[in-house]
């Protein structure tokens, strides 16, 4: 192990390994004890075959689900959160090429039954994410005044699989939908977001009632591959804010590996559906789907509002569609089968963050240049200035930023306890009218 590459942590938390293991593992002779930039070197004893199958890949979930077939023989073990998406009761797992169905999930004896089946169609689940703010470790603006801020902290995820879907294999078409009761999967994490004020809020239903389709058409005619399919949405006054905001979170996770090295896969928001009656925050976000995080949300905030959002709105103001498509903010992994997405009302809440109306008394008096007139936030190359930003280095080296940082290594506890089962459960229909943070 190289100094040069590791912390003072990883030197403690290695002894106690030597501790914990002193029969498993042992010292190398033939390391370079003598080079002031290594350290003893570990390997596993001679007796420990195949040390590498002690180790699972399948970080997240440290129990698996043994798929079992009717002679009783296991063809496949998947993760134990995994099986609530794709081993529910009624659902066709596949399994190299072959179709299975599942007749019985055990989560007390860890074992699903199956067998095999030719049928037509495929299943998904239904299921639903809420993700509730525990702890703000640290919150910031962009800059313009007025503007909401950006927080990172910890969030709880709680995610709900509540029914299932049967689609026919030849075009995906739903034919046939159902429920059923599972616990729920909890876990902590990591995420990044912004509350849309309430005056936004008001801006957004207003124009949901102003902007009435008058083209009824059946969704199930849109084309992925086309944009100038497009299909008027159906959504109630009361849903415009939530429909809105959900579409501004297709777009933020599908941008987020623009600044980070990430894959969408390792992100995720909020999905809803369009008779979703759950009381919701209004509020933009995306969250690590590791338990504890792993950086994405914190490196997304490093990154500033104003980038993310800007990124964002020539996302979503570039594609030609009048009301979503694959290309700007349709999600093919959303639970909620975009049904409920408000693009306009997306690019009203992007135009109104990134330019916010002044304050009266700044519009009064204060914002004047020398010369007695109002200052212009617009430069001659058509970049707007930000009078109150300030640089990342400076906010690096901020004592506040500091002080956050140090908060944000009780993550580890998360980063340990994984992700769970919560108890107590009670088996029931799933439940939309929840308070929630």
């Amino acid at each position: 192990m190289d100094r040069n590459h590791s912390s003072s942590s990883s030197t403690v938390r290695l002894r106690e390994l030597k501790e914990q293991q002193q029969q498993r593992l042992r010292t190398n002779d033939n390391s370079p004890s003598s080079s002031s930039s290594a350290m003893t070197c570990l390997e596993t004893h001679p007796f420990v075959e195949a040390p590498s199958r002690d180790v699972s890949l399948r970080i997240i979930d440290p129990i698996s689900i043994d798929v079992v077939d009717r002679t009783g023989v296991s063809i496949d073990s998947i993760g134990y959160s995994r099986a609530f998406f794709e081993l529910f009761e009624g659902a066709i797992y596949l399994h190299q090429g072959r179709q299975f169905l599942v007749t019985k999930l055990d989560l007390q004896q860890n074992q699903a039954s199956v067998r095999p089946v030719r049928v037509n169609y495929f299943t998904s689940s239904r299921n639903h994410t809420d993700v509730n703010v525990i702890k703000v470790l640290e919150s910031s603006l962009s800059g313009w005044s007025g503007c909401s801020e950006m927080n990172t902290g910890s969030v709880s995820v709680v995610t709900r699989v509540w029914g299932w879907r049967k689609h026919w294999q030849a075009t995906g078409k739903i034919l046939d939908m159902g429920h059923f009761s599972l616990p729920p999967l909890e876990y902590e994490t990591r995420a990044v977001w912004i509350d849309v004020p309430e005056a936004l809020q008001r801006k957004v239903m207003e124009l949901c009632v102003s902007s009435s389709p008058t083209c009824p058409k059946s969704r199930d005619d849109i084309s992925p591959q086309k944009c100038d399919q497009d299909v008027p949405p159906k959504i109630p006054p009361s849903q415009a804010v939530r429909s809105a905001v959900h579409a501004l979170n297709h777009v933020l996770v599908a941008i987020a590996p623009l600044f980070i090295l990430c894959d969408k896969d390792d992100i995720d928001t909020e999905h809803v559906y369009v008779y979703q009656q759950r009381p919701r925050p209004a509020r933009l976000i995306v969250y690590d789907k590791r338990p504890g995080g792993v950086g994405i949300a914190e490196a997304l905030y490093c990154c500033g509002s104003h980038a993310v959002l800007s990124k964002a709105y020539d996302l979503v103001t570039s594609c030609s569609c009048a009301y979503g498509c694959p290309g700007c903010i349709h999600d093919p992994r959303c639970s909620g089968q975009n049904e409920s997405l408000f693009k306009e009302g997306a690019i009203l809440i992007l135009t109104t963050l990134l330019n916010p109306p002044q304050p009266p008394e700044e519009r009064e008096g204060g914002s004047h240049s020398e010369g007695g007139g109002a200052a212009d936030p617009t430069q001659s190359d058509g970049t707007t200035t930000t009078p109150h930003s300030h640089s990342a280095a400076e906010e690096e080296e901020s004592p506040r930023r500091a002080f956050r940082l140090k908060e944000a290594r009780s993550m580890e506890g998360a980063r340990r306890r994984s992700l769970a089962v919560r108890q107590p459960w009670l088996p029931s229909e799933h439940n939309f009218t929840n308070d929630v943070n």
